[in-house]
C-alpha cells in the first residue's frame, strides 16, 4: 500500500518522514520544518534482522558490502575482512557477532541472493 502525502507539513520533528527502502512513497507540496531529518530511508527490517542487523541500518551501508559479494564469490574470511573495513559492525543488533553477519552475507551469496537483497534496499538488481 502506498504512502502519499499531499499538502502537509512536519515542524520541528526529529524525523519527518521514515520509510523502508522499499516503500512505495509519494511526497507532494510537503514540508519539513526545523527537522533533524526530513526523510529517511531504511532497509527493509526483515532483512536486517535475518543479518543480525539493527533495524536503523543505513541501507548504503549494507549495499556496498553486497555489491562486493554479488561481483565475485567471497570466502567466509575475505567477508570478515570486508565487513570488519566498513561501519556495518556499528550496526550490530542485540546478541548479533560478526559470525552473526558473516554467515548470514555467505548465506545470501550462496543462494544467488544478494542481487536481489540489494533490490529490496532500493539500489536495483
Amino acid at each position: 500500500m502506498p504512502i502519499k502525502m499531499t499538502c502537509c507539513s512536519a515542524t520541528g520533528c526529529e524525523t519527518g518522514l521514515e520509510a523502508p527502502a522499499n516503500a512505495d512513497v509519494e511526497l507532494v507540496s510537503t514540508d519539513f520544518i526545523d527537522c533533524g531529518t526530513g526523510v529517511r530511508i531504511t532497509a527493509p527490517s526483515g532483512l536486517l534482522g535475518a543479518l543480525g542487523l539493527d533495524p536503523a541500518t543505513p541501507p548504503e551501508a549494507l549495499a556496498a558490502v553486497l555489491r562486493d559479494l554479488a561481483a565475485a564469490p567471497a570466502t567466509a574470511d575475505e567477508v570478515t575482512l570486508r565487513v570488519k573495513s566498513t561501519r556495518l559492525l556499528d550496526w550490530l543488533g542485540a546478541g548479533a557477532n560478526v559470525a552473526t553477519l558473516v554467515d548470514g552475507l555467505i548465506r545470501l551469496q550462496s543462494s544467488g541472493t544478494t542481487r536481489a537483497a540489494l533490490a529490496m534496499l532500493g539500489f536495483g538488481a
